[in-house]
C-alpha cells in the first residue's frame, strides 16, 4: 500500500475548512476568505468572495455549494458556484444542523430536528421528508445519485437504539432498515461525539469495535458477507458518498487511510507530519485528504496515482 507524505505545515491555525479534487480542479473552502479553485499544483484558477466552512458537490461535478454554517449554530447560508462559468448564485438560507456533502443539481438534503429533508435550492421549499418521528433524531446521512442512507438514534423509554436506513433514489423506496444495539449501534451511541461508526450511501456500515480485547474494523455491506480486519491503532471513520477512510492520530503525524469503494479495503494512505488531525473527501474514484493548515493530498483510488500533494493558502 502506497503512503504519501505531506510536507511540514507552512502556517498555523485554521487556514481551510474543506478541500476536494474535482474534474475542474482543487476546490478549497477557506472560511471567511472565500472559495478557491486551484490547479493540482496549487496555481489559482478562480476565487469567489463568499464564506464557506464546507463544500457540497453536484453529482456531475460541474457546480458546488459553498456552505457557511455548522451544527453548533443551527443555521446555514449557501452560495451556488458554477465551476464552468464561475457564476455565483445565492441560495435561500435555512435552519438545519447538517447538510449533504453532495446534491443532485437542484435540491439538497438536510438534517433538522424534525427529520431528514430535501429542499429546493431555488425556492427553499421542502420537497420531501423522511424520519420525521419525534422519537428519532438524524445523526448523519450520505447520498449518491442512486442511494441515500442515514443513521439515526431512537428513544425507547430510557434506552437509545441506533438505526441505519437506506433508500433508493430518486424513488425514495426503502431498501433496508437495520437496528442493532449489540455491535455497531451500541458503539455509535457510546462514542458520540467521536465518529467510529459510519454508513455509506449504499448502506454499508463501517465501524470500529473491540473484539476479544483487540481493536478491529468491521464492514457490513447491505448484501454479502461482513468483513473484520485488525487495527494497529485507534481510528475514527470518515465517509463521503460510497467511500470511506480511516483517520488515525499517531505520535508525530496524522494518517488518512484511503479504501476502495467495493470492499472498503485499504489502497493507499496520506501522512501529515506535525499535526493531530486530518480529514477526508471523495469524488468519483478520487480521494482527497487535507489538514486545516492547508496541506492537501489527492489519490486516484483505482490507479493509486498521486494527483496532488501541496501546501496552499
Amino acid at each position: 500500500m502506497k503512503t504519501i507524505r505531506a510536507g511540514e505545515p507552512g502556517t498555523t491555525g485554521k487556514a481551510i475548512g474543506e478541500a476536494i479534487l474535482l474534474p475542474a480542479g482543487l476546490l478549497v473552502a477557506a472560511h471567511e476568505r472565500g472559495v478557491y479553485l486551484l490547479s493540482p499544483d496549487g496555481d489559482e484558477r478562480a476565487h469567489w468572495d463568499v464564506p464557506a466552512f464546507e463544500l457540497s458537490v453536484a453529482d456531475d461535478g460541474t457546480s458546488a455549494l459553498a456552505v457557511y454554517g455548522h451544527r453548533q449554530i443551527d443555521a446555514y447560508v449557501l452560495h451556488r458556484i458554477d465551476l464552468v462559468t464561475h457564476q455565483v448564485t445565492p441560495v435561500p438560507p435555512f435552519h438545519a444542523y447538517g447538510a449533504g456533502r453532495s446534491f443532485d443539481g437542484s435540491s439538497l438534503t438536510i438534517e433538522t430536528r424534525d427529520g431528514l429533508h430535501a429542499i429546493d435550492l431555488t425556492t427553499g421549499a421542502r420537497l420531501w421528508s423522511l424520519l420525521d418521528s419525534r422519537s428519532r433524531s438524524v445523526d448523519a446521512h450520505e447520498r449518491t445519485a442512486t442511494r441515500l442512507s442515514a443513521i439515526c438514534t431512537r428513544e425507547r423509554g430510557p434506552f437509545q437504539t441506533a438505526e441505519r436506513w437506506t433508500w433508493e433514489l430518486p424513488s425514495l423506496r426503502v431498501l433496508d432498515r437495520r437496528a442493532n444495539t449489540n455491535t455497531w449501534g451500541e458503539m455509535f451511541i457510546k462514542a458520540v461525539p467521536v465518529v467510529i461508526t459510519g454508513a455509506t450511501a449504499d448502506g454499508t456500515i463501517v465501524f470500529v469495535d473491540l473484539q476479544d480485547g483487540e481493536l478491529v474494523e468491521c464492514v457490513q455491506p447491505l448484501e454479502g458477507p461482513s468483513v473484520v480486519r485488525p487495527l494497529d491503532n485507534y481510528a475514527e471513520i470518515a465517509v463521503d458518498g460510497d467511500h470511506s477512510a480511516l483517520l488515525q492520530e499517531r505520535s508525530d503525524h496524522a494518517l488518512v487511510t484511503f479504501r476502495c469503494r467495493e470492499r472498503h479495503e485499504p489502497v493507499g494512505a496520506a501522512e501529515f507530519p506535525s499535526t493531530r488531525s486530518a480529514y477526508f473527501r471523495a469524488y468519483g474514484d478520487v480521494a482527497t485528504a487535507y489538514t486545516e493548515d492547508g496541506r492537501i493530498i489527492a489519490m486516484d483510488l483505482r490507479t493509486h496515482a498521486v494527483l496532488a500533494n501541496l501546501k496552499t493558502l
